[in-house]
């Protein structure tokens, strides 16, 4: 059974939530707040590299199928490119936070900016993925079968 869809669904919505809760430090300004965004933006930036991981894994399951190879690589590559962003993003906050910058008006609108980014990044991301799946069959067990029927 892959296990891609079981990483990247955590990721999503740990690196979702994060965003969200970046927004929400534009506006309001509590403890908690920042608190809650660590415990979102650093298990997400971390499941991200499990994320790739697996789904570099799980393209040996559809590898033998030349029309949706493609696909599989923009997906990939849109993988990585969030992973990457996350990466420098909580590199980013954890910096912003030590040196108490969290506060500043510019920094939170910027942070609200690249939070919407982040958002972005990951809904192309997955809409690639939910494409694969929906619109091609990958990883989906007859699909593959039959190409590999044919491919014998």
């Amino acid at each position: 059974m892959p296990v891609h869809p079981i990483f990247v669904h955590f990721t999503i919505a740990l690196l979702i939530g994060s965003c969200l809760l970046l927004l929400g430090h534009v506006f309001f300004h509590p403890e908690w707040l920042r608190r809650a965004l660590l415990l979102f933006l650093i298990p997400g930036t971390i499941a991200s590299f499990g994320a790739v991981r697996s789904g570099q894994q799980d393209e040996a399951l559809s590898k033998n199928i030349p029309e949706i190879h493609a696909a599989i690589e923009q997906h990939e590559e849109a993988g990585e490119r969030v992973r990457l962003y996350f990466g420098i993003l909580s590199v980013v906050v954890l910096v912003l936070l030590y040196l108490k910058k969290m506060e500043l008006s510019a920094v939170r609108w910027l942070l609200g900016l690249l939070a919407i980014a982040g958002i972005l990044l990951v809904y192309q991301a997955g809409d690639f993925g939910g494409k694969l799946v929906y619109q091609r069959g990958a990883g989906v067990k007859p699909v593959i079968e039959s190409f590999q029927k044919i491919n014998e």
